[in-house]
């Protein structure tokens, strides 16, 4: 059996993972997600694999987790890693861009002592991000370009008022779009992190070429 671990930032890049991998691996059945605060831990079983994902509550705690990834390596896992790649404008500490995550991870690979492939989100190439940016391009576009409309004309309104409005960057980010699209389309229980259904067509498109960098890689772990 093939014994793989794959580590991720935190709890929404884990549900999108499991669902992912179930739509395009052989639909392997996963554990209910055990979640700690930040951490999530799911677990998945094929007649051929063993998948095991972490959601470790952000990039600065991939050390934190050494123990168990010995624990793992004992028993023969292969592992990797998708983080952001975040921007280099953010992350005042050298690990934003591409450049800056990828010198972070070769690090820990040296004080892990172990070596991991790597994803890094939105895309793996030289466009920074992080998971948003990639669902953002994989929504249904049509529901969401009619949800977006509105959404705007909301935020439209409320500058021309006379509030003080001391949120309106965090109600116009992508991370606020996708959460009140979801909330709008499905209540606000679905649009939690932990509840989301990346497999609803109405609201995604697990079809979009912007997933393709992402299934590639995928397909590079599934395919040994």
């Amino acid at each position: 059996m093939n014994k793989k671990v794959i580590i991720v930032e935190g709890i929404a890049d884990a549900i999108f993972l499991s669902q992912l991998i179930n739509k395009y691996f052989g639909k392997p059945i996963f554990s209910k997600p055990k979640v700690n605060e930040r951490t999530i831990y799911i677990k998945g079983t094929t007649p051929d694999y063993n998948i095991n994902i972490h959601g470790i509550g952000g990039f600065t705690k991939l050390y934190d987790f050494k123990a168990n990834i010995k624990e793992y390596e004992i028993s023969g896992f292969d592992f990797h890693v998708i983080f952001d790649t975040d921007t280099s404008v953010r992350h005042k500490d050298s690990y934003g861009g591409r450049i800056g995550k990828t010198n972070f991870l070769n690090e820990h690979k040296v004080k892990l002592e172990i070596d991991f492939s790597t994803f890094l989100l939105p895309f793996d190439n030289e466009e920074e991000g992080n998971l948003e940016d990639l669902l953002i391009k994989i929504v249904n576009k049509d529901n969401f370009n009619a949800f977006l409309a509105c959404h705007n004309n909301y935020c439209s309104c409320l500058k021309s008022g006379r509030l003080k409005l001391l949120g309106m960057n965090e109600l116009e980010s992508q991370k606020s779009q996708l959460f009140n699209y979801l909330q709008a389309s499905r209540g606000m229980k679905s649009a939690k992190e932990l509840e989301r259904n990346y497999l609803d067509i109405e609201l995604w498109d697990l079809e979009s070429e912007a997933l393709t960098p992402f299934i590639q890689y995928l397909s590079e772990i599934f395919k040994t």
